[in-house]
């Protein structure tokens, strides 16, 4: 009768054992890591394909740090400036840019910021800032809205900033941001162009503002403690473009050490690494 499973017809409820409890179990938390997988697998797709508000293909990026080599603000300017005259010169080439941090870093300097002479519901709220030089929105390829971009600007003369979309509608509504003055912490910048939202921190934040300050105006008062990267956007970025531009930064000081040499692709892939890992382990 035990073989045949008699037994366990002829007593009703006997079939509920610890292992068909297992059984049981083990299934439905099946379908919920399946579930879960099939969720970060399909977020996933989604944030490769998020607007980050910048061209990531044909650009080539390495990093210098002068500060630590004793250089001056005032040598770490004039190299910056020499080395993008350098690299902008080489063949393929249509424009560089030097910052103090690269996009999708996972954060960096922020500060409050007021629009002066105006009371403003968003005053004092959290803005990312970065530095740049000129060409720097044409080699991430961030549409300018208004204004214009940086030129020389003197390092003792007047600051100056661009601002994205929602930095200027938070602090100015919709009022035209450009030659409005904005303060923080004692400094005083005027407005001379507004840019498209980009992605700031990471892939999923909501759009942030974002203000850009002049690296040349910015290196002596406030220096980056994270080096400074050049910007090359190329029509390929091939080998020989990464070895040229190592070329350049060695022939004006052979004793700096370049890292984080990768290309804005390989940068932007390394945002997805935790919505990738998630969706692995889950899978696994």
């Amino acid at each position: 009768n035990a073989l045949k499973g008699e037994g366990s017809l002829a007593r009703p409820g006997s079939r509920w054992t610890l292992r068909n409890m297992l059984v049981v179990a083990q299934i439905a938390i099946s379908l919920v890591l399946l579930c879960a997988t099939g969720l970060f697998l399909r977020s996933l797709q989604s944030a490769a394909g998020i607007d980050i508000g910048f061209r990531s293909c044909g650009v080539l990026m390495m990093a210098i740090d002068p500060r630590l080599h004793g250089y001056t603000a005032e040598r770490t300017t004039q190299f910056l400036t020499e080395l993008r005259r350098r690299v902008a010169a080489l063949p393929g080439v249509t424009s560089a840019a030097c910052t103090d941090v690269v996009p999708l870093s996972g954060g960096h300097r922020s500060e409050s910021f007021n629009a002066e002479g105006r009371p403003s519901a968003s005053a004092g709220q959290s803005v990312d800032l970065y530095m740049a030089t000129p060409g720097y929105f044409d080699t991430l390829g961030i549409p300018r809205i208004a204004g214009r971009d940086f030129g020389d600007e003197s390092p003792t003369g007047p600051k100056v900033a661009i601002v994205n979309e929602v930095f200027a509608r938070q602090l100015f509504q919709n009022e035209n941001p450009i030659g409005q003055r904005v303060t923080s912490g004692g400094a005083s910048y005027q407005v001379i162009g507004v840019v498209k939202n980009i992605k700031s921190r990471s892939l999923g934040e909501e759009p942030r503002p974002v203000l850009f300050r002049s690296l040349a105006q910015t290196v002596g008062p406030d220096p980056s403690l994270m080096g400074y990267s050049v910007l090359v956007r190329a029509a390929g970025n091939s080998p020989a473009l990464t070895s040229a531009v190592r070329h350049e930064i060695r022939a004006l000081d052979p004793t700096l050490a370049i890292f984080n040499a990768e290309t804005l692709e390989e940068h932007f892939r390394s945002a997805l690494f935790l919505p990738r890992l998630t969706g692995t382990l889950f899978g696994v």
